[in-house]
């Protein structure tokens, strides 16, 4: 599902806590830029350009990223809930990609998540009876394997196609957007359905779904901004030195940087930067506290909400 500004709009009223995307508009950058926090791999490579891509719409959420676990074409990280947690693997495979491969890239990163609740949806390009096609291909056949092999249950339902496109004036459609969950949290998933009024811009109808978790009021708290710190009561000298102390310490410095050569390298310098940051702030910045999710902007109100939809 490719991203938009008035599709994050959407999934801000409609209070969608994640945007799963597959095969995002990426333009030149060759990966998806946003307001939210997205979960992809840094890259600016136009030939290999990212292809599967998630928007944290809310803030509140702990989200734990393993960079093992993301690719240009497979994102899986984790969601903490309050003592809940789930792992969530988001895909796109290329339809003349090895399919064998991708599904040991899938199952490595399940074992790896170490946690029995597990969701995987995304664009496999694979046609199965299993999730309502008409006909099962030989790519079908080895993402229902593996499927069966996870203890993974599929959660289409019926026969809507989720992909339509008229070439030479002929409407062709079928099903190959699959989600599917872990046994263990099949009866936590609820309202699974092919939305056709959910803004995409591509040939691929959206998808929704909900969890059901029982949380404590503190882990379902709502904020009205991606800001966690108050800054305007910050001690800069505080963090300034604290700073200082940590990059020191994790070998942070002008002189390290230096001498990266890999972009593995980079990516692990970048991480650690930030890690320390995080940690400065919270030493020397009050927190924000009692805020309310924004669920839209102020002039987005249920008329224009109404008219878009006749548009």
């Amino acid at each position: 599902m490719a991203a938009s500004k008035e599709c994050l709009q959407m999934a801000i009223s409609q209070r969608i806590a994640l945007l799963l995307l597959q095969e995002p508009y990426v333009g030149a950058k060759a990966h998806v830029t946003c307001n939210r926090r997205v979960i992809q791999k840094p890259t600016s490579n136009r030939d290999k350009p990212v292809k599967s891509a998630v928007i944290v719409v809310d803030p509140t959420y702990l989200i734990i990223e393993n960079p093992e676990h993301v690719s240009e074409n497979i994102v899986g990280f984790i969601v903490k809930i309050g003592k809940f947690e789930v792992g969530i693997i988001n895909v796109y495979l290329e339809k003349d990609g090895n399919i064998e491969e991708d599904t040991k890239k899938i199952t490595r990163i399940v074992q790896d998540m170490a946690t029995e609740n597990v969701i995987l949806t995304g664009d496999f390009n694979a046609r199965s009876l299993w999730w309502g096609s008409r006909a099962e291909d030989k790519r079908g056949l080895l993402l229902s394997e593996m499927i069966a092999e996870l203890d993974m249950n599929v959660l289409n339902q019926g026969s809507e196609s989720t992909f339509y496109q008229y070439r030479g004036g002929k409407l062709y459609s079928s099903i190959v957007d699959v989600t599917c969950c872990t046994s263990a949290i099949l009866h936590k998933m609820e309202r699974w359905r092919v939305d056709p009024n959910f803004v995409t811009l591509s040939d691929h109808r959206a998808i929704q779904f909900q969890m059901k978790v029982k949380t404590d009021k503190q882990s379902v708290a709502l904020r009205n901004s991606t800001r966690l710190f108050n800054t305007a009561k910050a001690n800069w000298s505080l963090f300034r030195n604290d700073l200082k102390e940590k990059l020191e310490k994790e070998n942070v410095t002008e002189n390290k940087i230096k001498t990266i050569d890999t972009p593995e390298e980079l990516d692990d310098i970048v991480d650690s930067y930030v890690k320390q940051v995080k940690l400065a702030c919270q030493k020397s910045i009050p927190t924000i506290s009692k805020n309310v999710y924004k669920t839209c902007t102020p002039w987005w109100n249920t008329q224009l909400e109404a008219e878009r939809c006749k548009g």
